[in-house]
């Protein structure tokens, strides 16, 4: 008598996460698929980092993607730095030469105003 093992076919699911640390995936534990499977897979990022895309076997902009058990599948979720704010903003009035104009509000005559949150 002899045996053939039946093997049953799966599915991994690789995820890069760029830059390293910069967020989590939920849930925690997403793979191996099988035929007929799928899973809803969310990328949460951390403080000062926001979402941009998932590349690779699926492009996105959305932050949660849906895999399902038909192919294996090798992600990256990629994310960028969100400059800290900071607790003021300032108004400048009157002819100033600033090294970052995108921070400055100007008007017109000479004085300045700092407004706090």
């Amino acid at each position: 008598m002899s045996c053939v093992e039946n093997e049953i076919e799966t599915f991994d699911i690789s995820i890069d996460i760029q830059p390293h640390g910069s967020a989590t995936i939920e849930p925690e534990v997403y793979g191996p698929l099988f035929p007929g499977d799928s899973i809803s897979i969310t990328i949460a990022p951390h403080e000062g980092f926001q979402f941009d895309q998932w590349s690779g076997s699926v492009s996105s902009f959305e932050k949660t993607i849906t895999l399902f058990g038909t192919q294996d599948y090798d992600l990256t979720a990629s994310l960028f730095d969100v400059p800290e704010l900071s607790d003021q903003i300032q108004i400048y009035i009157g002819p100033r030469v600033d090294p970052n104009p995108i921070h400055a509000i100007r008007l017109g005559t000479s004085s300045s105003v700092i407004i706090d949150k």
